[in-house]
């Protein structure tokens, strides 16, 4: 735990019973009383680490004083600075043993358990953790521990009862269900903690109410129908995966990523085809690295200009794609990213691909061939919204993929149409391209292109390259020219015409807020008065474009 404890209180039965100990390092406010001790708690948690104590001899030998010769004890430490410890029996179950403190509690005017100190000792019940677990086990026990507790930290609540009475799990499970269309879509970060604090039991049967409830999120049919809200999608998360479930009957496996669950019952209601029966288990987790990094910061408000311009070219791309399809994908391939700089930083070397008609559901594979998590990008449902509001970055790339399978190449001007339609003669027909690549040559389609409708389950994935050769190397001259970007406008302010069909030059698509800065050289010299300066294709593939400007993002 790292401070040297200081038993300042212990609330239980005395002798061998249940007992509750609090414990704070030397001269800590918070030990003044169990009141200072419980603010000090629910303050922690929002910025201290939540950890389980391992109990070795050690831990044992510094607990002596206030244990029984058999007594069984389990502890979280809160930072540095809290602990709590829980001495029972043991063959007393951790449930008993807390009801035991709580009414030792209520009978000595302290009022009811917070359903924060409950729930770590009724979730870590059956987990069993081992003295000389890793310390990476340890911190990732913490992390979903000290979620779980987040939620619960304003229990209890003004209509929580002095006196709490037991709860039946049917009592539990109704009161749950009462509150969780509210909690699905509660507007604000600090809504769900409200939301949740409400429940009129005791910390016992709150912290019980709410691991059910998360148990309870993995059945279809418990899950609303309405689209969540950021923080209520976050909350329903993290009291699913808390509750240690899993997902059954929609996959060829179990799934134990709730938000990839959510998504998957979505598509099943909405008549929409599944994922490839043939998609295993993620391998790595791109997808939710980024979403742990920065989920806090969202919530908070403190967003970047990155994020906001990947959300920016979601929107704009699936907006051009809806008004100029000419193209209806069905079928799956398997997309390459080399030479792809923003996808690069993400770890993602190329992208499983299974198209149907409303979406297409994706899967990032790492240069080592390892498969992430599973996600959907659909035409019409709204996205999911921890992807749409916390890391844009996945929608904007499936969604430039998107547009570049329905709509393809855009019809360049008269002046260029002739030499795009000569370099275009003696391909008609052809279903693939060749790209020199050595001995043996390697075959590949190439996007944009006409993509081939299929009919039923297939498990052929031919594999694409995105773009060809010529429009990367286009992207990726930096060193003596400054790539065009889009900078964000001021409120209210609007792109202006002539820049926008520059924009439409470079066959970068611009999205609502922001304004195309053509390229133009480093180090002072003048900038390039004509794009012809710049030898660039009149026909390219938006989608890629537009997505290769998310590269310098982080940067402006």
């Amino acid at each position: 735990m790292g401070i040297e404890p200081v038993a300042r209180w212990e609330i239980g039965q005395p002798g061998a019973g249940p007992r509750l100990l609090l414990v704070g390092s030397r001269g800590d406010p918070a030990a003044a009383s169990p009141a200072a001790f419980r603010e000090a708690w629910r303050e922690a948690l929002v910025g201290e680490e939540l950890l389980p104590i391992p109990i070795g001899e050690g831990e044992r030998r510094r607990l002596l004083p206030y244990l029984g010769a058999e007594a069984r004890v389990a502890g979280v430490g809160l930072g540095r600075r809290l602990g709590l410890f829980l001495i029972r029996p043991p063959k007393t179950p951790a449930e008993e043993a807390l009801r035991a403190v709580e009414a030792e509690a209520v009978r000595q005017g302290l009022g009811p358990l917070p359903a924060a100190w409950a729930a770590p000792f009724l979730w870590l019940e059956g987990l069993e953790l081992p003295a000389d677990v890793s310390e990476a086990e340890l911190l990732m026990v913490g992390r979903t521990l000290r979620g779980l507790c987040l939620l619960l930290r304003h229990h209890p609540s003004s209509k929580a009862p002095r006196r709490p009475e037991r709860q039946t799990a049917l009592l539990r499970r109704m009161e749950a269900r009462r509150l969780l269309p509210r909690l699905w879509t509660a507007p604000g970060e600090d809504d769900p903690p409200r939301l949740i604090g409400e429940i009129p039991m005791g910390g016992v049967d709150a912290a019980l109410a709410w691991i059910e409830a998360g148990q309870a999120l993995w059945r279809p049919e418990e899950i609303p129908e309405a689209h969540p809200s950021l923080p209520g999608f976050v909350a329903a998360a993290t009291l699913a995966e808390a509750a240690g479930g899993a997902g059954k009957g929609l996959m060829s496996w179990e799934v134990w990523d709730w938000p990839l669950w959510w998504e998957l019952v979505r598509a099943w209601r909405a008549g929409r085809p599944l994922p490839p029966s043939d998609w295993g288990p993620p391998r790595v987790l791109p997808l939710r690295r980024g979403l742990v990094e920065r989920s806090e910061l969202v919530l908070r408000g403190e967003d970047d200009e990155t994020s906001r311009l990947a959300a920016g070219l979601f929107r704009a791309l699936m907006e051009v794609a809806a008004q100029e399809a000419r193209y209806v994908p069905q079928g799956r391939l398997r997309v390459r990213t080399e030479g792809l700089p923003p996808l690069q930083a993400r770890g993602v070397a190329a992208f499983r691909v299974a198209a149907d008609p409303h979406g297409l559901w994706l899967r990032p594979v790492n240069p080592e061939g390892l498969e992430g998590e599973i996600f959907r990008l659909d035409r019409e449902l709204p996205p999911r919204p921890d992807l749409a509001e916390v890391d844009p970055f996945w929608l904007a790339a499936a969604a430039a993929l998107w547009h570049d399978l329905v709509v393809g190449a855009p019809r360049p001007a008269s002046a260029a149409r002739r030499r795009v339609a000569q370099l275009d003669q003696g391909r008609e027909g052809e279903a693939r391209e060749t790209l020199p690549s050595g001995p043996p040559q390697e075959t590949l389609w190439k996007l944009p292109r006409s993509f081939r409708v299929a009919t039923g389950e297939e498990t052929a994935e031919p594999e694409v390259a995105w773009g060809n050769p010529e429009d990367l190397r286009r992207w990726s001259r930096a060193a003596h020219v400054v790539r065009g970007h889009l900078r964000r406008l001021p409120a209210g302010w609007k792109a202006h015409p002539k820049t926008l069909r520059l924009a439409e030059g470079f066959g970068i698509v611009v999205p609502a807020g922001y304004t195309f800065v053509r390229p133009h050289y480093r180090g002072g010299r003048a900038s390039l008065e004509k794009p012809e300066a710049l030898p660039e294709i009149p026909a390219v593939a938006r989608g890629l474009a537009s997505l290769m400007l998310l590269e310098e993002g982080s940067s402006r």
